[in-house]
């Protein structure tokens, strides 16, 4: 009989009504006696059982698959009184038991003193117990189920509690929506006490949807807690600490072996001694899985030296003095002194930084950059509280996403996600890094956004991308749904649009671009009487917003920005008048933006969602360099000037009009 960890409690004063009697039934079910049997007229030896200070069979039972529980005990038969203050409990499913005993070693010595004190409440006890142990290997996956299930369940309360809230909330709904906005109660008016009946149902039914969400959220962090807490066991660090901890015991076992231990207690050290040997050999096998795999490699002596620098855990990088069997001892006069390799989490030596033993070095200095923007943006994810300062940074951080990006400085973070890489890639968030840090650097210099983004360049290529935002058009201003009116002809959102953001006001008014992203469906109307109609717009990545037919939304119409800039094909002539372009803005003096020359953004906003805008920003740079090669040739060298060129410096038109 498996036990479930469950958080209810129950009280001695307040036995469960649902304990099972001898027979496994659930007692005083209907029809049927304590034990099972038909009620009748004639007296019963199991309802007399039921009675404290009559004689009763009882069996204390342990094994390593269902720990140590008490078989024969029924509701009211006062042995569960008896046996909870010395430390047991009681579960509906698993009946009386003492919590925490499967894959445990019991004591029949501590088990007979339980035994005596039902005895000595008028009980016949008998005691069964079964130290055999089972492999590590079965209680990790048996275990490992055990979480999974306590986590669907959790998540199956939580979504009963979400549909119960959800029904509350639609039932507040109803009765409000009916009331006119802004509609007072009116004492003093025949229809006062029913109004006010009304909005206090209402209210109640808000109040007790808030409650169920509430309870939602917080099951659904127990399921989240269940599952992080056996992945955490999964941990390869928390493998080799628990593999530590367990040739720890293992020697002090064999220490008490060794000094000539008898009785019961060497008996149950001889079986948890072979038991732990087991789960070393086990932890072992699963190290050595993910050595294999490459997913996890330990540091070991072999892979540090004196002199190096190691990272200890969030700590920083501490120089090596000393390199031992199981640490390492740092040449620092604070706190650590010493670290585990479980704790060491890298490396640098002559310049390179390795992350793991088996991963590529590089070098120290990009290394130390990727560690600024990291905390940079750890540092603009906080509350700014007000200080201007802690406001500066968060926007330039932001700003500096969207700058390597190649998107509007307005677009929402989602349009930015779409565009990095997965996040367990380290590979290819470290040049990402690097590049936003460069355009922070720049921005937190003073410099103004335009110029840094003019100088920039093509956006980042790095990945390709789940969607884009368009760069070089304008949304277009979009319902969120009909008006119901029969002439009204205006477009409204569908399935495939790309939303840019939700203006607050009208067609014109503040754009908020925290929604944004691919339609996936927008629901039917919902006609919700006084308080107006509404549809529900959900998007790709799941998030849903609930918005009133009237509410316009800033929209790139489906078909006009799925279009990769890759797929789209540039003509020679374009590129032509880019590459002159570029020759025309050296000559006069102006920087390499390609971005910020009229001539190529007049021939990128042509081509759906900037496409080409690499092609053609590549010809201008080309068309710049070449100009400046010959400048500097012909300084260098007196080589005469390229008659089809000669007129750049003084002419006042766009290269690509000449």
């Amino acid at each position: 009989m498996g036990h479930q960890h469950h958080s209810a409690e129950t009280t001695g004063d307040e036995h469960p009504t649902a304990l099972p009697d001898r027979t496994g039934s659930p007692a005083g079910s209907p029809g049927t006696a304590g034990d099972g049997a038909p009620v009748t007229d004639e007296p019963d030896i199991a309802c007399a059982a039921n009675t404290p200070g009559m004689a009763t069979m009882l069996t204390i039972r342990h094994d390593h698959t269902d720990g140590t529980r008490l078989d024969g005990s029924a509701r009211g038969d006062g042995a569960y009184e008896v046996l909870q203050p010395l430390g047991w409990t009681y579960r509906p499913w698993a009946g009386v038991h003492i919590r925490g005993s499967r894959d445990t070693f019991a004591y029949p010595a501590e088990l007979e003193k339980h035994a005596q004190a039902l005895r000595e409440a008028g009980f016949t006890v008998t005691v069964a117990v079964d130290n055999t142990w089972r492999p590590a290997a079965v209680r990790w996956a048996e275990r490992e189920q055990r979480a999974d299930g306590r986590a669907d369940r959790y998540d199956d309360r939580a979504g009963r509690a979400t549909d119960r809230g959800n029904a509350r909330e639609a039932a507040a709904r109803r009765t409000l929506d009916g009331i006119p906005l802004g509609q007072p109660m009116m004492p003093g008016h025949p229809s006062y006490r029913a109004d006010r009946n009304r909005r206090e149902r209402a209210w109640a039914n808000q109040n007790a949807a808030r409650a169920e969400h509430d309870n939602a959220e917080q099951l659904s962090d127990r399921a989240a807690g269940a599952r992080a807490n056996e992945r955490a066991k999964h941990n390869p660090r928390a493998i080799m600490r628990k593999i530590e901890s367990l040739e720890v015991e293992i020697r002090r076992a064999e220490r008490g072996l060794a000094d000539g231990a008898t009785g019961e207690w060497a008996d149950i050290t001889r079986l948890r001694l072979a038991r732990d040997r087991d789960e070393v050999v086990f932890l072992r096998g699963r190290m050595a899985e993910h050595a294999d795999t490459g997913t996890f490699v330990a540091w070991s002596p072999a892979s540090i030296a004196k002199g190096d620098l190691v990272r200890v855990e969030s700590f920083g990088w501490y120089p090596v003095k000393r390199v031992n069997r199981k640490t390492v001892s740092l040449d620092t006069t604070s706190w650590p002194h010493t670290a585990e390799w479980d704790r060491i989490t890298g490396r640098r030596r002559d310049g390179m930084q390795w992350d793991t033993p088996n991963g590529q070095p590089w070098p120290v200095e990009q290394a130390e950059r990727v560690a600024r923007w990291t905390n940079l943006l750890a540092a603009a994810g906080r509350d700014a509280a007000g200080d201007t300062e802690k406001i500066m940074l968060r926007v330039r951080v932001q700003l500096a996403q969207r700058i390597v990006h190649g998107l509007p400085g307005d677009v929402g973070d989602p349009a930015v996600s779409a565009c990095q890489p997965p996040t367990d890639d380290g590979t290819g968030w470290q040049p990402l890094m690097l590049a936003y840090l460069a355009v922070y650097e720049q921005l937190e210099s003073g410099r103004p956004a335009e110029q840094v983004r003019a100088e920039f360049g093509p956006p980042w290529a790095g990945v390709k991308p789940a969607w884009r935002m368009p760069i070089y058009r304008e949304p277009e201003p979009r319902r969120a749904g009909p008006s119901g009116f029969r002439n009204d002809a205006q477009p409204v959102v569908r399935s495939g649009d790309l939303v840019y953001g939700v203006y607050d006001r009208g067609a014109s008014g503040h754009l908020a671009t925290s929604f944004c992203g691919p339609v996936a469906d927008v629901s039917a109307v919902n006609h919700r009487r006084e308080a107006g109609d509404w549809v529900t717009i959900r998007l790709v990545d799941g998030t849903e917003q609930q918005l009133q037919t009237h509410r316009w939304l800033a929209v790139f119409p489906v078909g006009t920005w799925q279009t990769e800039p890759d797929s789209v094909g540039v003509e020679p002539d374009a590129l032509a008048r880019a590459e002159q372009a570029g020759r025309h803005a050296y000559g006069q003096g102006r920087p390499a933006a390609p971005a910020a020359d009229a001539t190529v953004t007049e021939l990128i906003s042509g081509l759906p969602v900037g496409g080409g805008a690499a092609a053609n920003f590549q010809a201008f740079t080309r068309g710049y360099e070449a100009a400046g090669d010959l400048a500097a040739a012909q300084a260098l060298a007196d080589v005469p000037a390229d008659p089809d060129h000669a007129d750049l410096s003084s002419s006042g038109t766009h290269g690509g009009e000449g």
